[in-house]
């Protein structure tokens, strides 16, 4: 696991994690990150953030992918786990862990091959998206209970959606969900209280299919990895269009953004002939293309 300082452009240190890490989640009020670690035994990694020591080792087997944490809680629902298997079908696991205690608190059986996950703090429900059939699910995420399901695809047929990773939108309580059937690629916008589909938006001609996800709330943006394009795309959840692309390195697979900072970040997978990079990208410029208020931002000469 790397930990980078966008700030200086720098990686400040490596540190040994779980087979094949991917989709960090980040505790700032306990100050630890929970690593994921979709190969070997299926673990989460639990990590000091400030050094990147490792605090302790969950197994939850299979191939965990997500975590979504209730910050109140402390429950996180980890998708894709207890059955390591590379059929899709039989991968119709998830797990709850509490983070209190750094135990399961139970695993469960649902829609195949579950993967991205959405927290709405203030209701504390989680959702995640199923790979396999495209279903959304709900849970309480105070006691990890299954409460409801949808397969939002469905409204634009019935393939196969690739329906990995899932955001949500507090200020409307709308969900976006990848999706990438035939006259369909892009984001599913998605009512979270009915998981009826709304409408999908795409990111250009090439029909590029979105990865990681992150959603600007003081600033209304979506912002979504386009590894096919090196870029990221930007979506203005005013207007739910996109509305520019950004060069970033070389396959970006996930997006994060600081409004803070005004700085976004972009884990890059690389290439053949290229290592795995980290790109650090401006928000000022986006910020006045897209009308926002930009504070601390320079303004334009």
């Amino acid at each position: 696991m790397s930990i980078v300082d966008p700030s200086l452009s720098r990686e400040m240190a490596a540190v040994p994690t779980g087979a094949a890490p991917i989709w960090p989640t980040v505790d700032r009020k306990r100050g630890v990150v929970y690593m994921m670690g979709s190969g070997g035994a299926g673990t989460v990694t639990v990590h000091n953030a400030a050094d990147g020591r490792t605090i302790k080792t969950i197994t939850v087997g299979g191939k965990p992918h997500q975590g979504g944490l209730d910050n109140t809680s402390g429950l996180m629902v980890v998708g894709n786990t207890v059955r390591s298997s590379n059929v899709i079908t039989e991968q119709n696991h998830a797990t709850v862990v509490n983070t209190n205690t750094d135990t399961i608190s139970r695993a469960f059986e649902t829609s195949p091959a579950p993967h991205g996950v959405a927290v709405d703090q203030e209701r504390h429900l989680a959702y995640f998206s199923a790979v396999g059939d495209g279903a959304i699910v709900a849970l309480n995420s105070e006691n990890g209970q299954v409460l409801f399901s949808g397969v939002p695809k469905q409204a634009y047929g019935t393939s196969f959606g690739g329906n990995n990773m899932l955001t949500r939108q507090a200020a409307t309580r709308r969900l976006f969900q990848v999706n990438t059937q035939s006259g369909a690629i892009g984001l599913i916008v998605v009512d979270e209280v009915t998981l009826a589909a709304e409408k999908v938006i795409s990111f250009g001609a090439t029909s590029p299919i979105p990865w990681g996800l992150w959603v600007d709330e003081p600033n209304r943006l979506l912002f979504a990895a386009l590894p096919n394009s090196n870029t990221v795309g930007v979506v203005d959840l005013d207007t739910l269009t996109h509305v520019v692309n950004v060069p970033v390195g070389a396959c970006p697979y996930a997006v994060t953004v600081d409004p803070e900072r005004r700085i976004g970040v972009t884990s890059n997978q690389g290439s053949p002939a290229q290592n795995s990079t980290a790109s650090i990208f401006d928000l000022c410029p986006i910020y006045r293309a897209t009308g926002r208020p930009a504070t601390g931002c320079s303004p334009l000469p």
